[in-house]
Parts: structure tokens; sequence; C-alpha cells
């Protein structure tokens, strides 16, 4: 199974083995939402139907679920998972989340889960988020905040460096820290911010959940570790993992808004 692809981009597999794990939030997301029976629902950065396929189950082919990425791959992903099960009420389109391409509060509901973190301009994101849902209609914002990533390991120093690689690789790897302050700049109203500790006892779940492989393989070639410390370190979480003494911990920052 393939993981990330390359710095800022991550593959459908990734994403829809993720979303097993991270459940918890995703229910989390469509309690925020309130949905009705007939709520129009923007996606903004849907990936291969992770979230978009489970809300038009929910809502049984009432109401309109709209997703939407800059990735045609992950549209085309959407689509040929969709082919299995007939919905109605549900699309797919590529299209870039800084520049929606629907009229101005024309949606009930807007959300996007783990997407700012791969958009330079979030501010943008999240303003083109919130023109086009009705006033008085949620957006949630939902990211991993990578820079306080907690890994049991007697192998601190290159924990430390692979974290703030982690951070630095992707586009925004700061966005979750920043959810308010876009939420402000784009005029919503901010209801609530959670935090959900997203824990994982599988040190194999560790490394297909945060790209390991990839990111480590990446701090090698850039010359932040060295291969010798990358074993090192490699062989104490694999003795942690023997022992059941292995945990990774990141927290998932949700926040969710009205606009007035």
């Amino acid at each position: 199974m393939s993981t990330a692809t390359s710095a800022g981009y991550v593959s459908a597999d990734y994403l829809k083995a993720l979303a097993q794990a991270a459940e918890p939030i995703k229910k989390r997301i469509r309690d925020l939402l309130a949905l009705g029976s007939n709520s129009k629902i923007l996606d903004a950065g849907c990936g291969p139907g992770t979230d978009t396929i489970p809300l038009a189950r929910l809502l049984n082919n009432s109401g309109i679920i709209c997703g939407m990425d800059a990735d045609r791959s992950m549209i085309q992903a959407a689509q040929t998972r969709i082919q299995v099960e007939w919905f109605q009420n549900l699309y797919h389109y590529v299209a870039n989340a800084t520049a929606i391409p629907c009229k101005t509060n024309s949606f009930d509901a807007a959300f996007c889960d783990r997407v700012l973190q791969h958009i330079k301009d979030a501010h943008n994101a999240v303003a083109e988020m919130c023109r086009i849902v009705k006033p008085g209609g949620k957006i949630v914002l939902v990211d991993s905040d990578h820079s306080s990533l907690s890994i049991s390991t007697n192998n601190s120093s290159t924990e430390c460096a692979l974290r703030t690689w982690r951070t630095q690789r992707l586009h925004n790897g700061l966005a979750a820290r920043n959810l308010g302050t876009y939420a402000i700049k784009a005029g919503l109203l901010l209801e609530s911010i959670e935090c959900i500790p997203f824990l994982s006892r599988s040190y194999a779940g560790f490394r297909l959940g945060t790209a390991a492989d990839l990111v480590e393989q990446e701090a090698v070639t850039r010359g932040i570790i060295s291969s010798d410390q990358l074993d090192s370190y490699k062989s104490d979480l694999e003795d942690l993992d023997r022992a059941n003494a292995f945990y990774s911990v990141i927290p998932m920052i949700i926040l969710s808004a009205t606009k007035p």
C-alpha cells in the first residue's frame, strides 16, 4: 500500500487507511455540521470521497453533497468508488479551494479535514468557504498539529529533528495553530475550538498514518539526520513496539464557526 507521494501530497490509499483510524474525528465533524435532511454540503478537499460517500449514505439520497479536490487523481478515485453504489445526491469535481467555482450563499455548510496544511494560501481557502455558505451556515475546519506530534522514544534528538522536518515539508505545516486566525479574517463567528488527541499504539499504524518512510528518507537525503541516526531511532521504536510500549499521539484541532 502506498502512503504519501511527495511533500504536501498524499495518496488515495493513505487517506482511506487514515480515515478508518480517525472515525471519532469524522463523527465530530458530522455532529458540528448540524446536518438536516435537505442540507447542501461542500467538502473542500474531498480526496477519494473519504467523507462525501458516508455523508451521502447518511442523508439517504436527500440533500446534496459536493466534494472538490485540486488533485484530479483523487476525484477519479472518488468516482471509481461510487460506481458500485449509486447516489443521486453526490457530486465530485476538480477545483481549487482558493477559487471555489460555486455561487455565493449556495451551501448550508462546508468543511475541510486536514486540507489547509497542504494549502499555502489557507486564508483565501477559508474565505472562499465563507463566501459560498449561506448566512447562518456552518463551517468546520480540522487540521493536525504536526509540530506537537509526540512519540515514545529514547532518541529524542532524532525525533525532534524529524518532527521539525515533518512540519516544514508541508506547504502549511502550522495550519492547525492558525485556524482561529483564518476564521476571524474570513469574518466568521467562532463557536468552538476543540482538540482530539489522535493516539496510536500500533507502530505499523503510526508509520502508515504519518508517512514515516518518506519523511525519514527525505530527512536523510537533506542531511537533517544521518543514516546511522535513523537506524538507531527505528531500532529503538521497534524495541518499544515488541515490548508493547510504543505509542504516538498528535493533536487534532477542530474549529466550528458560523457565517453571520
